[in-house]
């Protein structure tokens, strides 16, 4: 149904039809890379329609993301590559042609304070293949950290049973960090309000019978 060219879109789908798609890519390609392949519209109107909806969905779901401020990953776990949308490096403050998409990378621009806990993570994700979630401060281009969400999960694994394929998303979530962080600092100056009126209160009752006397 499909025919492979030169031309055309980019996919990120579990769609069956982009699946076998990407199947056919891989075997006269030699490619195993699922998300960036190239075809040409499919033959007959039930096909066409396919894909203008699959390209419409995609577009929604671009829009979506960048209102949002969330990308999209898929790492190679084996081997430690991988690659994202653009509104993740966009996220960071790089175009996503500077961006590199590795595990080294993503560990080196954690907080230190927080890759430790970063790496329990995606430990514990790998060997679990279940969903992990972590939130952690990561380096921008200007120097700066920002706080990011991450959600990953193992959706694929090779002929052995290995865990071979992750998939998530990065979220931004530095606006409600600070904003937590706000909350936080009010209440302490509430309780420090509260106590230092309450001590007061206790000093009053104790000192005025001894002037009083």
């Amino acid at each position: 149904c499909l025919q492979i060219t030169d031309s055309s879109y980019v996919v990120h789908s579990e769609d069956m039809l982009y699946r076998k798609g990407y199947e056919e890519f891989k075997r006269q390609s030699g490619s195993k890379n699922f998300e960036f392949f190239k075809f040409r519209h499919c033959t007959g109107p039930v096909c066409e329609q396919q894909v203008i909806l699959i390209e419409a969905n995609q577009e929604r779901l671009r829009l979506a993301m960048l209102a949002s401020r969330q990308g999209w990953f898929e790492i190679n776990v084996q081997t430690g590559t991988g690659v994202s949308s653009p509104e993740y490096p966009r996220i960071l403050g790089y175009e996503p042609a500077e961006f590199i998409t590795t595990i080294a990378n993503w560990l080196e621009g954690i907080h230190p304070e927080d890759r430790a806990a970063a790496q329990r993570e995606l430990r514990s994700c790998i060997e679990s293949g279940e969903t992990r979630a972590i939130e952690y401060r990561r380096r921008t281009k200007d120097g700066s950290w920002r706080w990011i969400r991450s959600v990953g999960r193992i959706v694929d694994r090779d002929a052995q049973g290995r865990p071979l394929r992750m998939i998530g998303m990065h979220t931004d979530i530095n606006d409600r960090k600070e904003l937590e962080a706000q909350l936080l600092h009010s209440q302490r100056l509430e309780a420090v309000g509260t106590l230092a009126s309450g001590v007061a209160h206790d000093l009053h009752n104790i000192l005025t019978p001894m002037l009083m006397g």
